[in-house]
């Protein structure tokens, strides 16, 4: 048997890794543009741990980022049915990323998805809710070119 490089390697020393390697992995994949991957990680941590919302989560943000959208929604509503509660605007805040950039195209996908800001009706909840549609509109705009 071949012994498989990069960040394979780990899944060959523990053939039974818990759910997080594969959430990592897919998150990993999602970064460097690779979703298929990334979805298919996703699914293997599902596999592992059904009731696990970080692997809806990123299944959700994969198919979203590949543009299938009818997947991402139903993918989402597993996330919603996990929590209820589960807020867009909590989330960005607990991402542990730090580049910006990406923490907004990852909310915009969810966004598409489905996944909402789930703020009470004020001022800053109206705006965090605009600032997600405005950057929604700005990454499908720059998608079409």
């Amino acid at each position: 048997m071949r012994r498989p490089s990069g960040c394979c390697r780990k899944h060959y020393v523990n053939p039974f890794p818990h759910a997080v390697y594969f959430t990592n992995l897919s998150s990993a994949y999602s970064a460097a543009g690779r979703y298929e991957e990334a979805i298919e990680m996703a699914k293997r941590g599902i596999e592992r741990t059904p009731g696990n919302m970080v692997s809806y989560i990123c299944l959700t943000r994969a198919l979203s980022m590949a543009g299938r959208y009818d997947e991402a929604r139903a993918a989402a509503v597993e996330v919603l049915k996990i929590n209820p509660k589960f807020s867009l605007e909590r989330y960005a805040k607990i991402l542990p990323l730090r580049d910006q950039s990406y923490v907004d195209r990852t909310i915009a996908a969810l966004h598409k998805a489905g996944l909402r800001c789930r703020v009470k009706s004020s001022y800053s909840g109206l705006t965090n809710t605009l600032r997600l549609f405005v950057l929604t509109l700005s990454i499908e705009s720059r998608s079409q070119k």
